[in-house]
């Protein structure tokens, strides 16, 4: 089958979308949102995918609006029966590059089909191995989101959907999606960053038990200029089942687990959480029904936290360099962003020349952190 081109792929799942909405009748489901201060509308095809990926943005449902800043069109291939056009990607694993942005190879692409991405003039596409598919046009500021079977949706998925859409869209309104945590109390947020098992997850959720506010605690969205702003996104948590006795009130909100776990042909985590099973699990927590009034939707950006694992008896915090904090921000949120990364940088870059960066240094008592983190965002 001869390959589309990234325009003619767009308007052939447009076409597709319509044909199912129509089909669907009164299942199909509008819901509008507030992200990054911006009312997105998720428009449905039918009802299969609005409760696996609406509980994440719960606390952010806003009354529906004439004209929303962003469409995002979803829907799942098992539930509609919906028939694609010819795709863009190449058949083999490989990763498709253009404009001068590269997407370098990495483990994902090597153990997953196919991990394609492609940036043409205002079109975005992004192939995520297959687990979900990713359209943006930025000028018709319209998107499609959508996965083979609705129940199957990876957890990473539920937790945090529309990421690469935010992301590309992020940019037309001066905004940038962040890989970070963000805790704060009402005079501000600090936004947490750091590499993987740094200790951003844990010192987020010791906050929110602790009553600080909470805008999320793997990505977020912020907003550069003379007084930065931080955007919760996703009311949602992940929790490795060694912390569930640190934290059992959150682990009381397990919704599922799994990741690793295939089931049915698609090869998709289905289970659901089951508590007697922790070992080697990821834990999905949402958090709106517990915390509802604790998740805010934006505060003022006060400091850059860098978590750092060293042992200590109890945790201190220390004023660190502009550079330290670019070290800790920078890499992995461009890593998982793909597309726009030259815009990213210097959004990320300007913000450590804006904000003050503190090193904290934790231990196993991370009982002193919440109050650590309110002094510096006071």
């Amino acid at each position: 089958m001869p390959r589309a081109s990234a325009a003619s792929y767009f308007a052939g799942v447009g076409r597709a979308f319509d044909q199912v909405r129509r089909r669907a009748g009164s299942e199909a489901v509008d819901e509008d949102y507030n992200l990054g201060g911006y009312v997105v509308r998720l428009s449905f095809a039918n009802r299969a995918m609005a409760p696996v990926l609406t509980p994440a943005l719960a606390h952010l449902r806003a009354r529906p609006v004439g004209s929303p800043a962003l469409t995002i069109r979803v829907f799942d291939l098992r539930s509609t029966g919906v028939a694609l056009p010819p795709t863009p990607w190449p058949e083999a694993p490989a990763i498709e590059v253009a404009d001068g942005d590269p997407t370098p190879a990495g483990p994902i692409a090597a153990a997953n089909p196919i991990q394609w991405f492609s940036d043409q003039g205002t079109l975005r596409l992004l192939n995520q191995a297959g687990e979900a598919f990713n359209l943006l046009d930025l000028a018709g500021r319209t998107a499609f989101y959508f996965v083979p079977d609705a129940e199957a949706t990876t957890v990473h998925e539920r937790a945090a959907p529309f990421r690469p859409i935010l992301h590309w869209w992020s940019g037309t309104v001066e905004r940038a999606l962040i890989h970070g945590a963000a805790v704060g109390v009402g005079s501000g947020a600090a936004l947490i960053v750091g590499k993987g098992g740094s200790g951003k997850s844990t010192t987020a959720l010791t906050c929110l038990a602790a009553g600080l506010d909470y805008l999320g605690d793997d990505y977020v969205m912020v907003q550069a200029g003379p007084a930065p702003l931080v955007y919760g996104l996703y009311g949602t948590a992940k929790l490795d089942p060694d912390n569930t006795a640190r934290f059992p009130a959150l682990a009381a909100l397990a919704a599922a687990t799994e990741p690793s776990a295939p089931t049915g042909s698609s090869g998709f985590p289905g289970r659901r959480y089951d508590p007697g099973r922790l070992a080697g699990e990821k834990v999905l927590l949402y958090l709106a029904p517990a915390f509802g009034p604790r998740l805010k939707p934006v505060l003022p950006l006060r400091a850059i936290v860098i978590p750092k694992i060293a042992g200590r008896e109890r945790p201190t915090m220390e004023r660190t360099s502009a550079a330290t904090a670019l070290a800790a921000l920078a890499p992995s949120t461009l890593f998982q962003m793909p597309g726009n990364r030259g815009a990213l940088f210097a959004t990320v870059a300007e913000l450590v020349r804006q904000v003050p960066a503190y090193v904290l240094e934790l231990g196993p008592d991370m009982s002193a952190v919440p109050a650590l983190i309110g002094e510096v965002v006071a």
